[in-house]
């Protein structure tokens, strides 16, 4: 008899800092942000998207995942059944994550699985729509925590005092594969921007020690909003560049893969 179907939320993530630098080896602290979230409900059509990926799981046969569960809810998705969700794809909020998460939920072979085990599931996952992921996405969805990667660990929080945040929608969709393969491609080829980017790297786990320090410091995140506006030009669109250069207020930063979708502003 088949499992019925969870029924919690799977809240967005917000990567307050290490986007980009997680992918050489940086700290990465992500929170889940429950104002977007999705959830399983009935639908009254087909969700091709949902519908394919599980096909894809079908065929790579995770063994933390049970072939069961994945072809009961397929048959479910060619029913109607969809993922509800207020998070739009391309915002860098992790749409991806929460439909990882879901499923991860629904198929999961064991609750005991250890976190790092954890992790590597999600990242065999979710690298379907990213082409390369981190699997932290998932991770903060499905936990519902704080997630905190730094020289090879990961910790879930559920206390830290976090730097006041507020949310920017460029209303541009972005597509993170592309712009984490531009990225890697620059900086493969460009020397300069392999320095800079070391020194984005740098700063964000500064200021990610000095959150679980309870000492955040927010000269240090005017630093890093300063160099990421240099460094990651192409990356920020040009209405965001006005915005950053003239709110005096705010600490503004890039969201996920920049390019689009949300923005960060400190207070």
């Amino acid at each position: 008899m088949p499992a019925p179907l969870p029924t919690r939320i799977y809240p967005a993530k917000v990567i307050l800092f290490g986007e980009y630098t997680v992918l050489l080896g940086g700290s990465i602290l992500a929170v889940p942000y429950p104002s977007f979230a999705a959830k399983w409900e009935a639908g009254n059509q087909k969700d091709q998207r949902l519908i394919d990926y599980l096909n894809h799981l079908i065929t790579t046969q995770l063994d933390t995942l049970k072939s069961d569960q994945l072809l009961h809810l397929k048959q479910q998705a060619e029913s109607g059944l969809i993922l509800q969700s207020n998070l739009k794809s391309g915002t860098g909020l992790g749409s991806s994550g929460t439909l990882v998460a879901a499923i991860y939920d629904y198929c999961k072979l064991s609750d005991d699985l250890k976190l790092d085990s954890l992790l590597k599931t999600f990242v065999k996952m979710e690298s379907y729509f990213h082409g390369q992921s981190s699997g932290i996405d998932p991770l903060v969805s499905y936990t519902q925590s704080a997630v905190l990667r730094a020289d090879d660990q990961i910790n879930l929080h559920t206390d830290l005092i976090l730097p006041d945040y507020t949310l920017y929608d460029s209303e541009i969709e972005r597509d993170t594969k592309i712009l984490v393969t531009q990225f890697r491609e620059r900086l493969a080829s460009d020397p300069n921007f392999a320095s800079e980017v070391a020194g984005l790297r740098l700063l964000n786990d500064h200021i990610i020690k000095s959150i679980i320090k309870q000492s955040y410091d927010k000269s240090l995140a005017q630093n890093l909003s300063n160099l990421q506006f240099t460094t990651l030009q192409d990356f920020i669109p040009e209405s965001i560049k006005v915005l950053w250069e003239e709110d005096k207020e705010s600490i503004w930063k890039i969201c996920g893969a920049g390019g689009g979708g949300y923005f960060l502003r400190l207070g």
